[in-house]
């Protein structure tokens, strides 16, 4: 095979990606050719554009050549790349940046109930800071084309403005409460936190300002606490809901005796298995109450539910399918319980108390200062009027304080009211109490039947096809 015919002119050969420009000089090369202008004029023929950095690069080459004329390829020209990875930098906060795994440590390591997947943000959280690109410059090839700046593959960083206010510092400041999403390179806070799958070990506990929407399960001993609602798709097991809102459970809840459940507003539920909740609205139940014990402030609505076993305690009014069951579970139901009085009635106590101590105090620093000389300076003389004043402004709170009370308490006395409707059946051993009555069904009563106060406050029963009976008189032919 022939060997390629050598080189026997001087050429400029340029690379394939016009980065660089390379001259060629054959051996033995006449050397009085070589010099600077005539590689600099083939290298103009050639299109390369010539700068002093360039001239300085040909002139080198020259000179080497003078002394030692072997053959030469060497690189003369360059091109200046640009400056910049293209992409103003993003410093994350630690708590939200996407490339830390969020644990927390417990005292004897990490607590992977704790541990939380999802990135919680609160109004006011700093979640980033941009720093913008200064001196961002294009490029430019051996032949003075420009080489424009690259961009990142994934695209740059973007905050939604909707989620996110932006500092003159280049800080993204959080606007809602909720859970940072990531979508198509936007960055935007969800306040609706909407979990994928399980309540478990992936995600961690759940605690955020918003509402949660659970598409899957809260497995066994995870927490759920939403400053707004709840909404659980699958099945609730032995874990801990809090909503400050409504609650919606579409599959129910089964506690296993150390699940508990507290809403604010109003719950609506499949079923509810050896659960504790407090519901402080209206509880709508598709199909039973079992082994609970469940407090309701407003109505109980379940006309093809059942209530078997445990204790259930509503304030208002109550329409349910069965009380108990065959199999005769001891059942409690107390109507009546008027929870949002009792709470208002709690908190005009504490606040009564408050207004008595402030009087005490008033009271004993408006005796100190009268206790003082008649040509007391004019400083004291305005403090101990204006001590005068506040105390005789404590004085009517506290007696408007102490009539509230009276008031709350009254109302407690007389509001208990009765509005039970049970559609198919009451079994034996079941208790219906208020505050200050109380009748154990001894036989199987069939529905449907209301029950509600007689004039002189008994507890009488009405089947909707007959007339009303005392429910004491039950229980005496029973016996």
């Amino acid at each position: 095979m022939a060997n390629a015919p050598a080189h026997t002119e001087i050429t400029v050969q340029i690379a394939s990606d016009r980065l660089t420009a390379s001259v060629l000089i054959p051996a033995g090369y006449d050397r009085s050719l070589v010099s600077t202008e005539a590689l600099s004029e083939l290298a103009h023929a050639a299109g390369v554009v010539i700068d002093a950095p360039e001239l300085a690069r040909l002139e080198a080459i020259c000179v080497a050549y003078q002394d030692d004329p072997s053959e030469v390829d060497a690189v003369f020209a360059e091109a200046a790349l640009p400056e910049s990875c293209g992409e103003p930098a993003c410093v994350w906060d630690e708590r939200f940046d996407p490339a830390i795994e969020p644990a927390v440590e417990a005292a004897d390591g990490v607590d992977h109930y704790i541990t939380n997947s999802l990135r919680l943000v609160r109004a006011g959280d700093v979640v980033a800071t941009i720093h913008e690109l200064q001196d961002e410059r294009e490029g430019r090839d051996v032949l003075g084309n420009t080489i424009p700046v690259p961009r990142c593959k994934d695209g740059s960083i973007e905050f939604d403005p909707a989620s996110f206010s932006s500092g003159i510092d280049g800080t993204r400041v959080a606007l809602l409460d909720g859970v940072l999403r990531c979508g198509n390179g936007t960055y935007a806070i969800d306040e609706v936190l909407e979990v994928r799958g399980n309540v478990d070990f992936h995600t961690g506990n759940i605690d955020t300002q918003g509402s949660v929407l659970v598409s899957g399960d809260v497995k066994d001993r995870f927490t759920v606490t939403a400053a707004k609602n709840i909404e659980v798709r699958g099945l609730v097991e032995a874990a801990s809901l809090v909503a400050g809102g409504d609650a919606l459970l579409h599959k129910g809840m089964t506690g296993r005796e150390i699940g508990a459940l507290r809403v604010a507003g109003n719950l609506e539920v499949g079923f509810l298995g050896e659960t504790t909740a407090e519901v402080l609205g209206n509880v709508l139940v598709r199909r039973e109450i079992m082994a609970c014990t469940v407090t309701i402030g407003g109505d109980l609505i379940g006309p093809r539910s059942a209530i078997i076993g445990g204790s259930v305690s509503v304030g208002g009014s109550i329409d349910i399918g069965k009380l108990g069951s065959p199999s005769e579970p001891p059942t409690l139901l107390r109507v009546g319980c008027l929870l949002m009085l009792e709470a208002e009635l709690k908190e005009a106590k504490h606040h009564a108390h408050k207004l008595e101590r402030t009087l005490t105090s008033l009271i004993a620093e408006e005796e100190k200062l009268k206790a003082m000389p008649a040509d007391m300076s004019t400083q004291l003389t305005e403090r101990r009027k204006a001590v005068e004043l506040q105390r005789t402004e404590a004085t009517l709170h506290l007696t408007a304080a102490i009539d509230h009370i009276t008031e709350l308490e009254d109302q407690q006395a007389s509001r208990v009211r009765v509005d039970l409707v049970v559609r198919t059946a009451i079994y034996p051993r079941v208790t219906i109490e208020t505050e200050s009555y109380s009748v154990t069904v001894p036989v199987p009563i069939k529905g449907p039947v209301a029950f509600g106060w007689s004039k002189d406050r008994r507890l009488m029963m009405h089947r909707l096809d007959g007339h009303w009976c005392d429910t004491q008189a039950i229980v005496r032919r029973a016996a």
